[in-house]
């Protein structure tokens, strides 16, 4: 994740977007990030409890969590299924240093359709998110593959 890259122009679509990692540098850069595309707002959350608070404060708005994989107490792919047994529509996408294949995960994972490996640049970010938030299958598809 280049920190000095540009970010692509505003989205003339907003997305409410839930972005989840313990590292508060990537925590910060996402939603910098995804608010620079256009998504708002982009709520932040440290830890899967503190995504589970914001969640149950804001359910309604949010079509998109964005989550590390590896994280103390409760993993990504867990807090996934959690707030997916809610909202089986709710778009998912999964980041890990790790390679994707080198861990189990509750959920089926695909590079690059709801998993990236960090680092990432910027434009994979945005191609991913796009076609998650713009899709009009993606919700379904993804209910299916969960």
């Amino acid at each position: 994740m280049d920190s000095n890259a540009a970010f692509p122009p505003a989205r003339e679509k907003a997305q409410a977007i839930m972005v989840v990692d313990d590292d508060t540098q990537v925590l910060k850069f996402l939603t910098r990030m995804l608010s620079a595309m256009g998504y708002e707002p982009v709520y932040q959350a440290s830890s899967a409890r503190e995504a589970i608070s914001i969640w149950n404060e804001h359910r309604a708005h949010i079509g998109l969590v964005v989550s590390d994989f590896v994280m103390p107490e409760v993993s990504g792919d867990r807090l996934a299924l959690k707030l997916r047994n809610e909202n089986p529509g709710l778009n998912v996408l999964l980041i890990s240093g790790n390679e994707l294949g080198s861990f189990e995960s509750a959920i089926p994972l695909e590079a690059g359709r709801n998993f990236l490996q960090k680092p990432f640049t910027v434009a994979d970010i945005k191609k991913t998110v796009d076609r998650l938030i713009d899709s009009p299958t993606s919700s379904a598809s993804a209910v299916e593959s969960f």
